[in-house]
């Protein structure tokens, strides 16, 4: 009987591997001649099993086999007569899987993989079977060749507890994916490894790996599976600048499809600026823009500004307006970027609006105005300076700044509105003239506020406060010196000494403090004065083309960059050394 199922079941594998059409036909005839004599199994389906597993080569006769003996195998979990024979297939493969030929260990594993992935979600696999199939996949996922370790990768898939962080099989993952010799064991990896917060970060690092595959496999998942409000703001922005600035071009079309067809659209419903708001664009201006630069190219409605109240701007607002008109001037679309401005009238008197919130508040280069503002002047340059008096009017408003700002961070882009004003209103040949001119007013005003420094009368006021402080020094130490002799000598008549010593000790320190202050308040303007000075010098030098040897320039190395190097403290020279190199 036996002999005879085999020479049947036989045949129906020599229909599987002709075509994968006969599957459907050839399993239900597997499965009938199986439920007539299940207890053969080993004589009758085993040897043909075995024929398979020693044919390591791809051949495509070979892969219908494997994908018929799966499905043959999870049909009989489902026959009631047949529910035990795939636990025995199972065990019979497990035992072939850790033969001595690496062709049957490849096959063997093969065939678990795909069983596995064929099985019904809702069959219940005995303990002893699964800590079988654990032990032993995870034992080849360290097997010397790479494919019988990715076969092994994506057996272990069903297997995996991702909510866990002892969990064996994430924990087998992990060391694969950080340590495989294999791309394509990692990619595997990335490919069956569920995401939680424990496989996360290691997600997230394989955007870096040394494989272009491995690094876009890793952005085509992340677009599939992470939705951006998984990942911390710090995680978001890392995985942008790894991705849109990878070497490889397949790398960077997978992350722009990540933050376009995922991210944005799946995730925030293609609203922009609700995804803007998920990278914190004030502290990482730099992704934000890579990223909006990829949106504002990737598809349609996304290269309209949405409706914003230019009076009272986000930084979120603030830097879509400007990448927005960059993308249409750089597209030659002049007419997108006229509406979307407003009169130079108008954008200064907004301009000049957030730089009085930033005076007014002693806020910091890092604070949400300072950034509004430094992305309103990268817009400037797109106004339209055919309007005399909306040219006036920011002519002399970016003067007024680059000669009053408190905020030195604003020194390049003001100097850099500057001459876009005057090479887009005069002729090539006069507008040098009157940009140097008009920069050599600024900077004669900046100069003013130096030479308050070197007055007789200021430098009278740092000698005398100098010699107090040294005086007060010697003071302090005569007046511990006697509080101590005090103190050492018990009697009770030296308390009202003692703390009359202390009354002393307490106003000198007291005066010192406020001397102290004073010098750093005085430190601190003289170091701003210089830095408003030689970042004006270093923007005119380096956007100009005239020589610091013609006339009316030649004024600012002996007057100001000389000096600055000369200059007895330690901190201008770190200034003039900032500036400059």
């Amino acid at each position: 009987m036996a002999k005879s199922t085999r020479k049947t079941l036989a045949q129906v594998f020599e229909d599987s591997q002709r075509t994968l059409a006969a599957h459907k036909k050839c399993i239900s005839t597997a499965v009938k001649i199986i439920k007539s004599d299940p207890s053969s199994l080993p004589t009758s389906l085993f040897p043909l099993i075995d024929r398979v597993l020693p044919i390591l080569k791809r051949e495509p006769c070979v892969e219908r086999v494997i994908k018929f003996i799966a499905g043959l195998t999870a049909a009989l979990c489902e026959e009631e007569s047949t529910d035990t024979c795939w636990e025995q297939i199972l065990k019979h493969l497990l035992a072939r899987s850790n033969a001595r030929d690496k062709a049957v260990r490849f096959r063997a594993t093969q065939l678990i993989t795909e069983i596995l992935q064929v099985l019904p979600e809702e069959i219940d696999i005995q303990d002893n079977l699964w800590d079988e199939l654990l032990e032993a996949m995870t034992l080849r996922t360290k097997d010397k060749v790479a494919s019988t370790r990715v076969q092994a990768v994506g057996a272990l898939v069903r297997l995996q507890d991702p909510s866990s962080a002892e969990d064996p099989v994430t924990k087998e993952y992990l060391r694969l994916i950080s340590s495989d010799s294999a791309k394509e064991v990692r990619r595997a990896v990335i490919q069956y490894m569920a995401v939680s917060r424990v496989t996360l970060p290691h997600l997230l690092q394989r955007t870096r790996d040394t494989s272009d595959d491995v690094r876009r496999d890793a952005f085509e998942y992340m677009g599939h599976k992470v939705d951006i409000r998984s990942l911390s703001i710090s995680q978001r922005v890392i995985t942008i600048m790894n991705g849109l600035q990878d070497r490889s071009e397949v790398v960077r079309k997978a992350a722009s499809s990540m933050i376009c067809s995922s991210w944005l659209v799946k995730n925030k419903g293609g609203d922009v600026l609700a995804f803007l708001g998920a990278l914190d664009v004030h502290v990482s201006e730099k992704a934000a823009e890579l990223a909006l630069k990829e949106i504002v190219s990737y598809g349609e409605g996304v290269n309209e500004l949405p409706e914003i109240d230019i009076h009272n701007l986000t930084c979120e607002e603030a830097i879509y307006w400007r990448v927005l008109c960059e993308h249409w001037a750089a597209t030659k679309r002049s007419d997108l970027v006229d509406i979307a401005l407003p009169e130079s009238t108008v954008f200064c008197q907004i301009v000049s609006k957030v730089h009085s919130t930033i005076e007014e508040g002693n806020l910091l280069d890092d604070s949400k105005e300072a950034f509004i503002l430094h992305q309103l002047l990268r817009l400037a340059k797109f106004l339209d300076f055919g309007d005399e008096a909306g040219r006036r009017t920011l002519l002399s408003l970016v003067q007024h700044l680059v000669a009053t700002t408190s905020s030195l961070s604003l020194i390049v882009p003001l100097m850099t509105v500057l001459r876009a004003v005057f090479m887009s209103s005069q002729a090539p040949t006069t507008f040098e003239v009157e940009y140097t001119r008009v920069v050599l007013e600024v900077m004669s005003e900046a100069r003013d506020q130096l030479e308050s420094f070197e007055l007789d009368e200021m430098k009278q006021a740092i000698n005398n406060r100098e010699d107090r402080l040294t005086a007060i020094k010697d003071e302090l130490a005569n007046l511990e010196k006697i509080q101590g002799m005090l103190k050492r000598d018990r009697r009770k008549q030296n308390t009202a000494q003692i703390e009359t010593t202390n009354e002393q000790i307490a106003a000198l320190v007291e005066e010192s403090n406020k001397l102290n202050q004073e010098a750093d308040l005085h430190d601190s303007k003289e170091e701003q004065a210089w830095g408003r000075v030689l970042r004006i010098t270093r923007c005119f030098l380096e956007h100009t083309n005239m020589s610091i040897t013609d006339a009316g320039v030649a004024g600012l190395r002996e007057h100001v960059m000389i000096p600055a190097i000369q200059h007895p403290r330690g901190s201008v020279m770190y200034i003039i050394i900032r500036s400059y190199i």
